[in-house]
């Protein structure tokens, strides 16, 4: 069996869903009403799009909350059944797993969408329909696309046809033919494995044409699974035969399939290759096929959160973008919270495309653990969170602010105040350098003022200040101008002021 890319229900029992307790309204005369949660996934949303559910109605009608014959199932968009959508029944009813299609007019795209199950309403008509299903044309929707090539002859009483696979699952809805003799025709359909039939009609139309019997009951076509279907012809009757494949692209052409001298009951055990011989044809209706499946939700739909920094390791205060990516896709559904080291950073930040960023400072210096917490503010998709780990190395300190000085004979006090950015470690001392051009002065020490001594009153210096940590020392201020001035005297430090 192919799978079936399409859709993803995966014949998924939602009796859960339909036997719940009923706490909503429903349309006048039905007595049960529950609700089904679809989630799209695709990046655009979906419109006329087909679902296929699978119900216990054997539970339902066990229960008395479902007609024998299903007929008073309905599906809506709202609770109170104002706007109904079209519906088909296709597997048996009174079973565990009824297979039932519906049509809903639009899934927004990346979000969980809800509609609603009636039933419960003994004088409801059957209101199922194909129309679930999409019809462009005769020829768009028919098995060969009505090839039309081959000349006419052939072998009486024999059956003539083609061995295929439907690439999705199909219904059918009418068996066809085109002959060159205008007869009444039987077309069959095989099941390839079990040689078994499963449908066959009579078919009527005009020479050279094709033509189509409606079938009282359409067939689901499964995906994968192999089919033969298959023209008889009767004493005085021909075919067409000429060398084709040509087939619906839905469908996979395998080989056309014969026996001569046999009935129109007979299962064809030979075969050529591609050719088609007898042109039997079916109609179809299909389902359209979003490029990732749906999913009905019978439970909360699980989330996880893949963190990503723009660097994993980084220097002492540099800011990091952390995006957080939301699987599966989830549009614009809910939030995120960032946290560093259990402080959160950025709070309530939308999901848009299925990601949100968030800027975050890199301190203090060692490993730091990110952790974001997503919200979908829906209570089908669950809460998550990711961890990321990022390094945080130390670097050289800062610039010192706001240096100034104060000077005696021979020497000045340098001050300054500590730099903002420390590099993530302690300072562990200042380096101050002063020069006229000519001599260099320094002093080092762990806390400033520091003293330059050996200057010559008069003389202008050049003067800048570093700060150091254990990586080493970081970058110095801009330079500023250092004049000790001559005749100033000083007592124990203190300066006299001048005479007279």
């Amino acid at each position: 069996m192919m799978p079936r890319p399409w859709i993803l229900v995966r014949w998924v029992m939602i009796a859960w869903l339909l036997q719940a307790a009923n706490v909503l309204a429903q349309p006048a005369g039905w007595s049960h009403a529950s609700e089904v949660a679809v989630f799209n996934p695709n990046a655009s949303a979906l419109s006329e799009q087909q679902l296929r559910l699978s119900i216990d109605t054997q539970s339902l009608i066990a229960a008395g909350t479902l007609r024998a014959d299903a007929g008073d199932l309905r599906f809506g968009t709202d609770a109170a059944g104002s706007t109904l959508v079209p519906y088909w029944i296709a597997g048996g009813v009174n079973t565990t797993e009824t297979e039932v299609w519906v049509r809903l007019p639009l899934l927004p795209a990346n979000a969980v969408h809800r509609f609603f199950v009636f039933h419960g309403n003994a004088a409801a008509v059957d209101a199922g329909t194909t129309d679930v299903f999409d019809f462009d044309s005769e020829h768009e929707n028919s098995a060969t696309l009505q090839v039309d090539n081959g000349s006419p002859g052939g072998v009486t009483n024999s059956q003539r046809g083609f061995r295929f696979v439907p690439n999705e699952d199909l219904l059918l809805v009418a068996l066809g033919k085109r002959e060159p003799n205008g007869t009444t025709r039987t077309v069959t359909l095989f099941d390839v494995e079990t040689q078994a039939k499963l449908e066959q009609m009579q078919v009527s139309g005009p020479a050279a044409m094709y033509s189509y019997t409606p079938l009282p009951a359409p067939r689901m076509l499964r995906a994968g699974h192999t089919y033969s279907l298959i023209l008889f012809q009767g004493d005085s009757d021909g075919y067409y035969f000429g060398s084709s494949t040509q087939i619906n692209p839905r469908i996979t052409y395998l080989r056309m399939d014969y026996c001569n001298s046999c009935t129109a009951d007979t299962f064809p055990q030979n075969f050529l290759n591609a050719i088609h011989y007898g042109y039997p044809d079916f109609l179809f209706r299909s389902a359209k096929q979003p490029p990732l499946p749906l999913r009905v939700l019978t439970t909360p739909l699980a989330t996880s959160v893949a963190v990503a920094a723009s660097a994993n390791v980084v220097d002492y205060r540099q800011t990091v973008l952390v995006t957080a990516s939301i699987d599966p896709l989830v549009g614009a559904l809910g939030t995120i919270d960032v946290l560093v080291d259990d402080v959160t950073v950025c709070n309530d930040v939308p999901v848009i495309a299925s990601t949100a960023s968030c800027t975050v400072s890199a301190e203090p210096v060692g490993q730091r653990e990110i952790r974001v917490r997503y919200n979908s503010g829906d209570p089908l998709i669950l809460a998550s969170e990711g961890v990321l780990t990022i390094q945080v190395d130390p670097t050289l300190p800062g610039v010192p602010r706001n240096p100034w000085a104060l000077t005696e004979p021979g020497a000045a006090w340098i001050d300054v105040e500590p730099p903002e950015n420390t590099g993530g470690l302690t300072i562990r001392g200042y380096f101050v350098y002063c020069t006229d051009g000519q001599y260099d002065f320094g002093a080092l020490g762990a806390t400033p003022p520091l003293r330059v001594a050996g200057l010559t009153d008069g003389t202008t210096y050049g003067c800048e200040v570093s700060a150091r940590n254990n990586l080493g020392q970081g970058p110095a201020t801009p330079i500023f101008l250092v004049t000790p001035p001559l005749n100033r005297i000083f007592i124990d430090g203190f300066e006299l002021p001048p005479a007279g």
